[in-house]
């Protein structure tokens, strides 16, 4: 009798905490991936497929209320279990994207936290519920950051052990698809790689118990094993090994306004290759294509923007560099009708991959873009990166612009 009134309790405690059934996850050559719908959707976290490209059976949006601040973090949230054999430092990279809007600073984040983490000496310390973002729009990007303007990695140690991460609902309309762990003093980052890996193997599925806010930790925390000291020498000096990667070449910049303005570059030879943006030396972003546009930057002071090649396999190119801004910009519109985009082309990049780039009139301020007719989003800037289009297929895009007044330009086309 007592037996079955403990068990009852039990269940009500869990039920009531809104703590659900999870699959634990197990590490593997320092790699944990979990697909987003792996454990049920709670809260305001809708189950979703109308956005094509996802990894799993679907993906999640917030769509509950914006939750900005840390008091309102904790609503919906979603557990997820995952089991270590190779403890160290870990990274946090989710597949996620920008489901409302085109703006690259809104709905493009959600909160994290790690209750059995903890910091890591030299990186950004985690405590509690953490605000982590991505500024990638009409795409889905492994990209994940925290500390805006900053661009700090999410990085936490974790034993050998069973753990829990868990996302909350911060900005409506910021879509997840996967969600990804990786011991990274053994492996490296590349978009490219991320695509291709499958969700982790599981360990059968275990309730997840309440759980408790972590307790501070005096800094610094574990250390580093250093490798062993290879043993001296008695030869000349090594000649440094020159880096096979090239930097990307002919970096420019276009000023639209005193906010806003774009990069261009050209691709490295390198197959695969992604792209590090950076700003006075900041990290600010990566991308698979070879334009960046920057849409609230102060262009009356001068900048220096950088952009770094990253190979499949992790190597870094050196950076290629250019000083832009300084000088007074407008984007007010010009009388008459606004003018259509100018010089419009294409490169293919792969069978489901395209980039289109343009020149634009003074005064214009945002661009639409078609393929066969259908709208298929809008950029401030001059290029625009379409990931969707069908194996084997050709397409006819349209790019029409429009004034500060919202009056619209003749369309332009190009078959592609």
């Amino acid at each position: 009798m007592y037996r079955m009134l403990f068990c009852l309790a039990i269940a009500s405690s869990a039920l009531g905490s809104g703590i659900t059934s999870a699959q634990t996850f197990v590490e593997s050559d320092g790699f944990v991936v979990m697909d987003v719908e792996s454990t049920p959707a709670t809260g305001g976290w809708r189950r979703e497929r109308s956005i094509g490209g996802f990894k799993g059976s679907a993906y999640y949006v917030w769509r509950g209320e914006n939750r900005f601040g840390v008091s309102g973090a904790g609503q919906g949230t979603l557990r997820y279990r995952f089991r270590i054999a190779r403890s160290g430092n870990y990274e946090l990279s989710w597949r996620s994207r920008i489901a409302e809007g085109n703006s690259r600073t809104e709905a493009n984040d959600s909160w994290v936290r790690f209750p059995t983490g903890r910091n890591v000496a030299g990186e950004q310390p985690l405590n509690g519920w953490t605000k982590v973002y991505m500024n990638v729009i009409n795409d889905w990007s492994w990209n994940a950051r925290t500390v805006d303007n900053a661009g700090r990695r999410v990085r936490q140690f974790f034993t050998a052990g069973e753990h829990v991460m868990e996302i909350s609902g911060r900005s409506r309309g910021h879509a997840i698809d996967r969600i990804a762990l990786y011991h990274y003093a053994s492996n490296s980052f590349s978009a490219d790689r991320f695509e291709r890996l499958a969700q982790s193997a599981t360990a059968g599925s275990q309730p997840v118990g309440p759980i408790s806010e972590p307790q501070p930790a005096p800094e610094p925390e574990p250390t580093r094993v250093a490798p062993p000291a290879p043993a001296p020498a008695a030869t000349p000096a090594p000649v440094p090994v020159a880096n096979t990667l090239s930097a990307p070449a002919n970096l420019r910049a276009s000023v639209y306004s005193s906010s806003a303005l774009e990069l261009f570059w050209d691709r490295t030879s390198e197959t695969g290759a992604s792209y590090d943006v950076l700003r006075d030396g900041s990290y600010v972003d990566t991308t698979d294509g070879v334009s960046y546009f920057f849409g609230s930057v102060n262009t009356l002071a001068a900048n220096t923007f950088s952009v770094v090649a990253v190979s499949a396999s992790g190597e870094r190119s050196a950076p290629a560099s250019v000083r832009a801004g300084g000088t007074s910009s407008s984007s007010a519109p010009i009388a008459g009708a606004p003018q259509a985009p100018s010089n419009l082309m294409g490169s293919r990049y792969s069978d489901t991959a395209a980039e289109l780039f343009w020149d634009r009139a003074p005064g214009i301020v945002s661009s639409d873009v078609l393929r066969d007719g259908v709208y298929i989003g809008s950029t401030p800037g001059n290029s625009f990166y379409d990931d969707t289009r069908s194996p084997g297929s050709s397409y006819t895009y349209t790019v029409i612009a429009t004034d500060s007044s919202g009056a619209t330009s003749e369309q332009r086309s190009t078959d592609l």
